[in-house]
């Protein structure tokens, strides 16, 4: 069986280099970068690696032993025609590169793109409209939507255990754009509808309005369902999920590292005082399923769904939608935090990424040069 055939377009710390940064006692499973992610797994082989900053590639190929190292991604997408192609520049030319791949005739069956999806709403539109098009099924690497341990509890979910969920609040400290995206996705993939209005409040920068923020959501969805994000410190509770059913309750501490489930006290199900008074008990939770990194589970799905035709775990849609509950959450501060109901009208509209506001240059060149300078 001939093997899938990976390109990587950005060769800094997600597609090459962050498994060193990452320590034993993170929580996260390994391999976690997109170039680990290729090379441990037997069916797929990288035939390509682009970047635009020479630094970036003599790195890349130096540490992989690599020597298919391009500076234009678009002659190395011609000459080596990959099935799957990951995109791990920053947020600014990402629309562009979506673009090309999509409308570029080079045979890419899917897409593995870094987080947010683009700047802007508009840029989103175009980017999953040319993929659908194509083809292509479009991947965007809000990880913990393909993580076993979340998935669990997706399972969880869908069998009922909790009855119909009523609520989740998901808080995690990050700017609502950058690390948002895996905040809100993570909050939305527990809610089986898209959200339909925000009532936000948020910390903007007066001096430049579209910059990335921090700030906190109340999200509606349809019926009587609502969401509850908080981008801020949060203490001990930091990057947790609690999910709110009609018979019970999940709550996810410290990135599902521990997992509590309550459901309603069989032995008392019958004497309705004490059930309306809350007659649930914790039950024992077995411990998450930790199968292969959350990475590994996107590239296989992403096969999957390049042969299928099934939308990916965290698709253009998926990520299009919390970059708008973004935007959202800022509109309703700026209109003295009144409902904003989606989509909104203005497709313009566009938050520019923290790791973009933070430096025009590479994290991995900025901290090189920063060193330097310090020697």
């Amino acid at each position: 069986m001939a093997k899938v055939k990976a390109a990587v377009i950005g060769l800094g710390r997600i597609a090459s280099t962050i498994d060193e940064e990452l320590g034993d006692f993170d929580g996260v499973e390994f391999p976690y970068g997109h170039i680990p992610c290729y090379m441990s797994m037997p069916e797929v082989e990288v035939v390509g690696m682009s970047d635009t900053w020479v630094e970036q590639r003599e790195a890349a190929g130096a540490k992989w032993g690599f020597e298919a190292l391009y500076a234009d991604y678009r002659q190395m997408l011609e000459e080596t025609r990959p099935d799957i192609v990951s995109v791990c520049t920053s947020a600014k030319p990402r629309a562009d590169i979506l673009l090309e791949i999509a409308n570029g005739g080079y045979g890419v069956r899917a897409i593995w793109a870094e987080k947010p999806i683009t700047l802007s709403l508009a840029e989103a539109d175009a980017a999953i409209d040319a993929c659908r098009r194509a083809n292509i099924a479009l991947g965007i690497n809000c990880t913990r939507r393909w993580r076993d341990d979340y998935l669990q509890v997706k399972a969880l979910l869908n069998e009922g255990v909790i009855g119909d969920v009523v609520s989740v609040d998901s808080r995690s400290r990050c700017s609502l754009s950058h690390n948002g995206s895996h905040l809100i996705t993570t909050l939305s993939m527990y809610v089986p509808d898209r959200a339909v209005s925000v009532v936000g409040e948020a910390e903007l920068d007066e001096a430049n309005p579209d910059n990335d923020f921090s700030g906190t959501g109340l999200i509606r969805f349809p019926g009587s369902v609502r969401g509850y994000v908080r981008a801020y410190d949060n203490g001990p509770n930091e990057n947790s999920h609690d999910i709110v059913g009609t018979d019970g309750m999940i709550r996810m501490m410290n990135d599902a590292r521990s997992v509590q489930i309550w459901t309603a006290h069989k032995a008392l199900a019958g004497h309705q005082q004490l059930r309306e008074r809350g007659t649930f008990v914790r039950r024992h939770f077995p411990p998450p399923v930790r199968r292969h990194s959350g990475g590994v589970n996107a590239v296989r799905d992403l096969i999957h769904c390049s042969e299928s035709g099934d939308d990916p775990r965290c698709s253009g849609d998926d990520a299009r939608e919390a970059l708008e509950i973004a935007i959202a959450i800022r509109e309703s501060e700026r209109r003295g935090n009144q409902p904003v109901e989606l989509p909104l009208a203005d497709r313009s509209a566009q938050i520019i990424s923290g790791e973009v506001v933070r430096s025009e240059l590479p994290r991995a060149i900025l901290r090189q040069r920063e060193e330097a300078a310090q020697a």
